[in-house]
């Protein structure tokens, strides 16, 4: 028998697309984060160190599948 889908839910159809954005970027976040420290300047045009945001690293991505989840 077959079955015919009468309607797509585009809250749930985005948590979806959300979810797999997330995972689908996983694979390239570890050698992209490895790049940034690597090719990262030590220090600044005055002379002093300056150290890349390695927090932000972790914490955007997480921001945006909580931001993808919830809205």
């Amino acid at each position: 028998m077959k079955k015919q889908i009468k309607r797509l839910s585009p809250h749930q159809n985005g948590k979806v697309f959300g979810v797999l954005m997330a995972v689908a970027t996983l694979p390239m976040f570890i050698p992209m984060f490895l790049m940034m420290m690597a090719v990262s300047p030590n220090m600044d045009a005055t002379g002093n160190p300056v150290s890349f945001p390695s927090y932000a690293m972790i914490i955007f991505p997480i921001f945006i599948l909580f931001l993808a989840i919830s809205l």
